[in-house]
């Protein structure tokens, strides 16, 4: 059964006077590899043996928004939609996921559910195709994902987008350490074609650990962020969606601060491309471009954020315009971080009882609706949650 509470305006903490993209952070590089030891298992924000889950959201054109999710500790494929969400329900049978899902709407406005298997299979489920074995259909011969680092620990994410050339693409890491993409080629064969980015780019170094995040930046490049095996944010890049390039982030930007979550990167809604990670003193980084400008690092004031390699941190465009980044905090408070005209500005949502596992998912919802998705305890019991925005109203909470 849903519920759901109608509350008013965040909590609101610090005011920060930063609010373009060129602040370079000042202090001496650190290194903190060993601080990965363990991560998936008993590393900084997981714990020995637990499961971390994840549920993301999308707007599916025929039934509305749609998150889906794997049920903890469980192979089983799940999905809730409308607004409010309505009951969870299996998707399919027999699905052995092993990552937790990612929905999208891909350019030829089919709803498709990614995930990796238990075999590190790249599974596509669509209403029409049904659940297709990416890496033994089509003959397209998809090399295998990379497996969970330990444990029940998701394996690293699958994550469907849509280029600047209106292709559909699936982005996911092999278990080469090697950035995959699945490029769509509907109306010709095979349906998907299949490229390795790190060969392709020429890049000298692979992915470290975590998962590899696309999105199309501003001025039209489409880019796929990572953690690399130097300890050091990447950008692939391609402009025409052909020709790839690798450039390191973190020597762009002057922040050489070792990360200790995979990265998120969005574009804001000032025309800047950002990418977003928290380091070993908890403390959150935007690495920032603008067009025609250079990459800039600044540390935003978040309070205290969950560092470890299953808590990344979520930003996106509210439905209002507003440029926001939802983190979980070390005290296990979800808190939002929203940029002002004078500045970011941290705030966090009042959740009595519930205590947040796993990321938090940021993005904009059907009916002009900010949403932020994630899941959660109260009182022992594990449920999904919604925090929902719509225009001139009040956040309300809703468990599913």
């Amino acid at each position: 059964m849903s519920r759901v509470w109608i509350f008013g305006a965040l909590v609101v903490g610090t005011v920060a006077t930063a609010a373009g993209c060129g602040d370079v952070e000042d202090g001496p590089i650190e290194q903190r590899v060993s601080a990965l030891a363990g991560v998936g298992g008993g590393g900084p924000g997981g714990g020995a043996g637990q499961d971390l889950p994840a549920v993301r959201g999308f707007t599916d054109p025929n039934v509305g928004h749609t998150a889906v999710f794997r049920l903890v500790d469980t192979d089983q494929l799940q999905r809730a939609n409308g607004t409010p969400f309505g009951n969870a329900f299996g998707v399919g049978s027999g699905l052995l996921e092993r990552s937790n899902p990612w929905g999208y709407k891909r350019h030829d406005g089919v709803a498709a559910i990614l995930y990796v298997d238990i075999f590190k299979h790249v599974h596509e489920v669509t209403s029409a195709g049904g659940n297709v074995d990416l890496s033994n259909t089509h003959g397209i011969n998809a090399p295998n994902a990379k497996s969970a680092p330990q444990g029940p620990a998701p394996a690293p994410d699958v994550i469907g987008y849509v280029r600047s050339d209106n292709r559909s693409a699936m982005v996911y890491i092999g278990d080469n350490s090697h950035v995959i993409e699945l490029k769509s080629n509907f109306g010709s064969q095979p349906p998907w074609l299949v490229t390795d980015l790190t060969l392709a780019s020429g890049a000298s170094v692979t992915t470290f650990t975590g998962s590899a995040f696309p999105y199309v930046r501003s001025d039209g490049w489409n880019t796929i962020v990572y953690f690399a095996s130097d300890q050091h944010i990447h950008e692939l890049a391609s402009f025409d969606g052909v020709a790839w390039i690798d450039g390191d982030l973190s020597v762009a930007a002057g922040d050489l601060i070792f990360p200790l979550t995979d990265p998120w990167a969005y574009q804001r809604s000032d025309g800047y491309n950002t990418v977003l990670f928290v380091d070993g003193n908890n403390r959150l980084h935007e690495l920032a471009y603008h067009p025609g400008g250079s990459w800039g690092s600044g540390i935003l004031p978040a309070s205290s954020p969950k560092n470890g390699l299953f808590q990344r941190p979520s930003g996106y465009v509210r439905a209002d315009g507003v440029n926001a980044i939802v983190y979980t905090s070390t005290d296990n408070s979800v808190h939002e971080l929203w940029l002002s005209g004078t500045g970011w500005i941290d705030g966090s949502y009042p959740l009595p009882g519930i205590t947040p596992r796993g990321p938090l998912f940021g993005h904009l919802a059907p009916g002009n609706r900010s949403s932020v998705l994630f899941e959660g305890t109260n009182a022992g019991v594990h449920q999904r949650y919604e925090l929902s925005l719509p225009v001139g109203g009040q956040w309300s909470l809703q468990a599913f």
